[in-house]
């Protein structure tokens, strides 16, 4: 997120320019400065300055509540990617010779999708794809969970 957005939100959470400036680890003049640039480029002002707390224009209300969907957006891609990378979601995909297709890989998979403390794979995990080198009707439809 723009960091001018940011000074936004902490203003609006903060309620006054002193101490959303104090919480950032900014000067309070620095922070006026950048705020004012935010409402000079979209030509209106954001906060309405005249009332203590300071509180939003009708203009302000609707950039944040832009300003939110922007921290929401970028909050659940953070969690995306965490959960691929802690292996909690993602693709996973196998292949394998028709020996390993027919009598090895219906185990691991019973196993995968087993939720015990012995599983090899997390709880969250889930198979997207299963790509086999040949086709075997060994493995069992509902021993592969499919999203």
């Amino acid at each position: 997120m723009e960091l001018e957005k940011k000074y936004i939100y902490q203003v609006y959470q903060c309620g006054s320019f002193s101490k959303a400036a104090e919480a950032l680890f900014i000067t309070q003049p620095a922070l006026s400065i950048a705020i004012k640039k935010v409402e000079q480029e979209i030509g209106a002002a954001i906060f309405n300055r005249s009332q203590r707390p300071l509180t939003l224009t009708s203009i302000g209300e609707l950039y944040l509540q832009h300003i939110k969907k922007e921290m929401l957006l970028e909050q659940q891609l953070k969690q995306q990617i965490d959960d691929i990378h802690g292996l909690k979601s993602g693709d996973l995909k196998i292949g394998g010779t028709h020996y390993m297709n027919a009598y090895l890989l219906p185990s691991y998979i019973a196993q995968f999708n087993t939720p015990t403390s012995t599983s090899p794979w997390p709880k969250q995990a889930r198979i997207c794809s299963l790509k086999c080198s040949r086709t075997t009707s060994l493995i069992s439809p509902s021993a592969v969970t499919r999203t």
